[in-house]
């Protein structure tokens, strides 16, 4: 199972273990940060040593193996090593070496639990905080990448959990750790103190200090390193030290710490029986696996496992390849075949069974490898199968809109909203950077090619170039494939590289960007694709937006001349193919379409458009009108689509004065400005559906009183150059006065038609006036004067009241494009968000919202509307919530969690979550911790799962019910 975690609770830890690195320390430095409690002396007194005098060399009659549960700490990217599963085992049979003289061996229980987090990947062992829930029937031991003290290899509570640092699984520090859970303290005793040991050479008093066991040589605590002991310590009686610096619970370094005394395995047996009543103790060795073939495969592929101790019963076997659990086709107890899942992680990972509870990791790892084409990778979900390297000089990593600098990369991306880009920095030397592929399998491709898409644009652009990596190539060498220098201009580029070379071949890719020492050489790649080369593609598309019922034409190549042997789809909507020739296809957008690519499959063979096809709402649009200002009795044209043809259909009015339409096509209307019209949006009402214009019109007197049609940027600090669009300014700069909210600005330069002005000293936000002639225009938005261009804005927002559950747009700019990077609140109260860009977010009015102000915060900035929101009524309570249909617990951060959009909005309600059998796997009234695909902690296997929303709000109650698919 993989977890994400994020959040600690305190607990109390005992010990650690400490490497000195300073050649001047005169002692070894305290290697305990605590010592065991006074109540823990008084149970090891009152409980263990009394069991011990009456038994007489206490050990197990038979081999007993004892469960040790693995919890993996890695960081949130999942790297972190040098840990693998099969070091686990090395671990585990490095401690058996220590304790088998009293029959106790311990086993792998379960498949390890692998915990995402950079918070607990290096451990604070000043604090102790709980990484998470252990088990309750075995020894949990958790491994993490180091210890915020230097120097810590590991620390254990008496009796409880370990804590080892990943680098010292096999060797005596285990040993060492799992000593102190089964109560063995250290052979100084409880005092970490260098040279205060009270315990006597002649052993008078070894039951009441020290480490309370007699057969232990008193220890003074003074070691050196070499194993040697600083000067010639005595005890109280005068007595010479001679204390056992081979002890593994000794603190001698360089003594080899190899051994325990006869009196020390007393106590671990001791503390062995106490807790055994409530361990999966097993009396047989678990599974091994010894080896398994092939070594290297994709999904679907057959691996045999050899090695021993599996179950005949198919079902009493589980095998697990990286965290997918894997179809098993038949067993015997020394082979098992099984099938390779899909959704493994490409890359290398480990093979594990599961018998009765014991675990056991391949000694090597499974290759897995890309063997299903086409492959396509728009990084709209992640870097999929990439991984940029943080090492190179350059940076690659994955962007959506501009790159941070001027003239250099681009401002879009070439598929969809996210690309792959190194961005530049200035540099002393000549900058490189990579980002590669996982592998792919070339031999299910007869004649392969890679194509994609990339941008250099900047003047100090050096060089990109393309290498494939052959698996096996023991040589290591690359072959150079493609490149280009220089700059390529500000726009995106497509390549296509034939790979015949590599056919049969297993093989991964590395871009590499390189530059000239400055900052203008952002490079990008977006859409790539690995396919068999041919002569069949898509070159375009037209219209690139349409609705539903719209006849598009898609040119390309390799087309069937055979309509209905062309099978075209949107975004996975099969559409009529009406038309054909070898380069054209005449296609009408099918019923249910959505925006997305347009893929066409002749035979075996498909292939998809590089960009989405949109499908526009088939609601009334309006996309633009002019002239954008003039009187009463002005003709304006207005621009859109899905408008009624016949003029008396189309509803039209000037902010809520109707207006008289002259002439009338689905994709634009002549209209007249009316009587008593003001300033405002246009709206285009069709069969009770609305259109609304994102500017105002602005109402003038006359066709010569000046008017601010636009102006822009929107917002900006002072100093800022603005441009202010409109008609009937003076042409000479000094006739013009131009005030920001009342803040007389520069007027830089003039025309009849067009402003330059700069944002004055003491400006705040507010509305923009011209005067000139001696009449004045006044802007109908809002200019806001912000501290820096950096921070979120809200310029305007529409409509300005309505009720709840109203459809409001925001715009401004600095906003985050992934919905959930922006929180959106009206007058406090958080709305849900539809959907989001940089300049525009549109958001529900939520429940319970009240009149005021609408703020939108993102990463800890928080901008605020100028204006009030005017909540109407008590509107209709619609639970508008959003349960997700997918869930994919699989550590990559997107869609980890079950996620409920609008939940957290509604005021009380009850979640459940049903299997196929009707089991319930998740209840809840608080969503603060989302469902995570397990249940009672352990992971659910996919599949399909029913979920049913009870909802309450001002007494209304309503029932949502759904499924959702878990995927691994």
């Amino acid at each position: 199972m993989i977890k994400n975690i994020t959040s600690s609770l305190l607990t109390i830890a005992f010990c650690y273990w400490v490497y000195v690195s300073t050649a001047q320390a005169q002692h070894i430095p305290f290697q305990c940060g605590a010592k065991p409690t006074t109540q823990q002396l008084e149970y090891i007194d009152k409980h263990i040593i009394p069991y011990e005098k009456n038994q007489a060399r206490l050990r197990t009659h038979n081999v007993v193996y004892v469960p040790i549960k693995f919890h993996i700490v890695k960081k949130s990217d999942g790297t972190g090593g040098p840990i693998s599963l099969y070091n686990l085992k090395a671990g585990v049979e490095s401690l058996n070496r220590y304790y088998s003289p009293v029959n106790i061996h311990f086993y792998i229980y379960e498949a390890p639990d692998i915990i995402l987090s950079d918070e607990f990947y290096t451990y604070d062992n000043t604090t102790y905080p709980t990484i998470a829930p252990g088990v309750s029937d075995a020894i949990n031991v958790y491994v993490v990448g180091g210890f915020k003290s230097g120097g810590i290899a590991g620390f254990a509570w008496f009796g409880g959990s370990i804590y080892m640092g990943n680098s010292y699984l096999v060797g005596s520090v285990f040993a060492h750790e799992m000593g102190h859970h089964y109560n063995l303290s250290h052979t100084h005793g409880s005092s970490n103190t260098p040279g205060t040991t009270k315990e006597l050479v002649n052993g008078s008093n070894c039951t009441t200090t020290g480490d309370r066991i007699c057969d232990t040589p008193a220890d003074p605590n003074r070691w050196l390193r070499g194993c040697k002991i600083d000067g010639t310590p005595r005890d109280a009686n005068g007595d010479l030290y001679q204390p056992d610096g081979r002890n593994v619970m000794s603190y001698a370094k360089g003594c080899s710490n190899e051994r325990f005394s006869q009196g020390q395995y007393d106590r671990v047996m001791t503390s062995h029986n106490g807790e055994k009543g409530r361990q999966n103790l097993r009396s047989i060795p678990g599974p091994t696996i010894d080896s398994f073939a092939p070594e290297i495969g994709s999904a679907g592929a057959t691996i045999t496992i050899n090695g021993s101790g599996f179950s005949n019963n198919v079902a009493d076997n589980t095998v697990i390849i990286g965290d997918k659990q894997a179809s098993i086709i038949s067993a015997s107890s020394t082979q098992l075949i099984v099938t390779i899942p899909t959704g493994v992680e490409l890359g290398a990972d480990n093979i594990g069974v599961v018998v009765d509870k014991q675990y056991a990791p391949s000694p090597k790892k499974l290759t897995i490898v890309y063997g299903e084409y086409p492959y396509v990778e728009s990084f709209e979900n992640g870097l999929g199968y990439w991984v940029g390297y943080l090492s190179s000089i350059l940076r690659w990593t994955r962007n959506s809109g501009g790159t941070p600098t001027n003239n250099t990369g681009p401002s879009n991306a070439a598929d969809g909203n996210y690309y792959m880009y190194a961005e530049a920095d200035s540099l002393q030397q000549l900058g490189y950077g990579s980002f590669e592929s996982f592998y792919f399998d070339l031999s299910k491709l007869p004649n392969p090619e890679i194509s994609f898409s990339y941008h250099a644009y900047g003047a100090t652009v050096d060089s990109m170039m393309l290498e494939v990596v052959v698996l096996g190539n023991t040589s290591g060498e690359r072959y150079s494939v493609w490149k280009v220098k220089g700059d390529q201009g500000n726009t995106w580029h497509q390549a296509k590289v034939d790979l015949s070379a590599f056919v049969g071949k297993i093989v991964y890719f590395i871009f590499w960007s390189i530059n000239s020492k400055t900052l203008t050489a952002d490079m990008a790649i977006d859409h790539v694709q690995i396919n068999n080369a041919s002569t069949f593609y898509i070159s375009s598309f037209s219209p690139t937006q349409a609705t539903i019922g719209t006849t598009v034409t898609i040119t390309g190549a390799g087309f069937s001349t055979t309509p209905a042997n062309n099978l075209v789809k949107f975004n996975g909507t099969t559409a009529t193919v009406s038309a054909a020739t070898a380069n054209s296809l005449t296609v009408t957008v099918p019923e249910g379409a959505t925006t997305g690519k347009i893929s066409v499959q002749v035979g075996n063979e498909i292939t998809t458009s590089v960009g989405d096809f949109t499908v526009l709402s088939s609601d009334p649009t309006i996309t633009g009108f002019s002239p954008a200002s003039g009187p009463v009795g002005t003709e304006v044209t207005i621009q859109g689509y899905n408008f009624e043809a016949i003029a008396a259909n189309n509803l039209v009015k000037f902010n809520g004065t109707t207006a008289a339409v002259t002439n009338a096509t689905a994709n634009e209307l002549k209209v007249t400005v009316p009587t008593g019209a003001t300033t405002g949006r246009i709206t285009v009402e069709i069969g009770g559906k609305i259109a609304t214009s994102n500017d105002a019109f602005v109402v003038t007197a006359n066709t010569t009183d000046p008017v601010i049609v636009d102006f822009n940027p929107k917002f900006g600090p002072v100093g800022t150059e603005v441009t202010i669009q409109g008609a009937n300014f003076e042409a000479i700069a000094a006739n013009n006065t131009v005030d920001f909210n009342g803040m007389a600005a520069t007027v830089k330069s003039a025309t009849a038609t067009q402003l330059v002005v700069e944002v004055p000293s003491q400006a705040t936000s507010g509305k923009i006036s011209i005067t000139a002639k001696g009449i004045t225009a006044v802007s109908t938005q809002n200019f806001i004067v912000t501290s820096n261009t950096t921070d979120p804005v809200i310029i305007d927002f529409y409509p300005k009241s309505g009720p709840v559950n109203t459809l409001v747009s925001i715009t401004g700019g600095n906003f985050a494009p992934t919905l959930t990077n922006n929180i959106v609140k009206f007058n406090g109260v958080a709305a849900t968000i539809q959907t989001a860009t940089n300049t525009e977010l549109k958001v529900l009015v939520p429940i319970n919202a009240t009149t005021g102000k609408i703020s939108v915060e993102v990463a800890g900035i928080t901008a605020a509307s100028l204006d009030d929101f005017t909540v109407t009524g008590e509107g209709v309570t619609v639970f508008n919530i959003q349960p997700a249909k997918v869930i994919t617990p699989n550590g990559d951060q997107i869609n980890d969690v079950w996620n409920i959009t609008g939940i957290q909005q509604v005021d009380s309600y009850h979640i459940r979550v049903f299997s196929k059998a009707g089991q319930v796997v998740y209840d809840s009234t608080d969503y603060t911790t989302p469902w995570d695909g397990t249940r009672n902690g352990s992971a659910l296997a996919p599949g399909i799962y029913y979920y049913n929303i009870l909802m309450s709000a001002r007494g209304v109650k309503e029932r949502k019910t759904g499924y959702v698919a878990l995927i691994k």
